[in-house]
């Protein structure tokens, strides 16, 4: 009786080492079904004990130390090869627990301002080679402060900033022409008579008071409803639309594994949304601003 007792208290003892299929997958926060297959495949050892498979702890602690090393590989090869790596707070803070090098680091000010003119300097001499220049025969104060504003944005390469203040500049430029003609008419007029038009209110006058053609009048009109309005109201979904990611690799941080994910939609997936606006605005930075900035020289050029 006492030899029975002791061989099912060592027994018991044996058991407590190891860890059944659900609890490894408590343990290593994935499913049953995932454990069974790493079993399956030989990436974790276990025992058959009856119907169940028992996980030996340190097999387990083993397997942890892997996945960690091989998450670390992994995010090392990933960052190696992209500009962005995104991740939810949960995430990093998962990261953390695993003990994995995720650091944040202070810099002063000094040195955040020069490593940030050192990387602006290195773009800026490309890219004011493609800034749109503005009429400086135009005499308009406005404009010319506005352009400033632009200028410094365009070539610092700030493009959603630019984008904006080009738009802003043809907002401009369009009201004080037609203040202008109305001037014409009633020399006593108020700016409060333009001041609260929209662009396409603005744009359709211009047409009325002969200032621009029909085909003019299109061409500005569906720049206001495709781009201007989506810039200033910020419609990031209309921005970004027919935005693909020809791969998206993603990692497990659970297990390690790498999965790349085909023609990915970029509205479909809301914490990539600005990351997408930001090479959309530099794609189409100087397109836009060279559209904006050929308006406001001629609308704003002496007759």
């Amino acid at each position: 009786m006492n030899v029975r007792t002791d061989y099912n208290v060592r027994y018991q003892a044996y058991k407590c080492m190891k860890l059944t299929t659900i609890q490894t997958a408590e343990r290593l926060n994935i499913t049953d079904r995932h454990v069974r297959r790493l079993i399956a495949e030989g990436k974790l050892p276990a025992e058959r004990e009856g119907k169940e498979w028992l996980v030996d702890e340190e097999a387990i602690t083993l397997f942890e130390q892997g996945v960690i090393k091989n998450i670390k590989d992994k995010m090392d090869e990933m960052a190696a090869f992209t500009d962005y790596i995104v991740a939810n707070p949960d995430t990093i803070e998962k990261i953390q627990q695993k003990k994995l090098p995720i650091q944040s680091k202070f810099i002063s000010y000094e040195e955040y301002l020069d490593k940030l003119f050192i990387e602006k300097r290195k773009k800026a001499s490309e890219l004011i080679k493609k800034l749109p220049l503005l009429d400086e025969k135009l005499g308009s104060a406005t404009a010319m402060a506005l352009y400033n504003e632009f200028r410094e944005c365009f070539v610092l390469g700030v493009n959603g900033a630019a984008i904006t203040l080009a738009i802003v500049m043809l907002d401009y430029a369009s009201k004080h022409r037609l203040f202008k003609e109305k001037t014409k008419i009633t020399p006593d007029i108020g700016w409060t008579s333009v001041e609260g038009l929209q662009l396409g209110e603005t744009v359709k006058k211009l047409k009325e008071v002969g200032v621009i053609t029909e085909d003019e009048e299109a061409q500005l009109l569906k720049f206001n409803s495709k781009i201007r309005n989506s810039y200033m109201h910020y419609k990031i979904q209309e921005l970004i639309k027919d935005m693909v990611i020809l791969e998206l690799p993603s990692i497990n941080i659970q297990t390690g594994e790498v999965t790349i994910h085909k023609n990915v939609d970029v509205k479909t997936m809301p914490h990539l949304w600005f990351s997408a606006k930001k090479k959309r605005d530099a794609e189409t930075v100087a397109e836009i601003s060279a559209f904006c900035i050929s308006w406001v020289n001629r609308l704003l050029k002496k007759n």
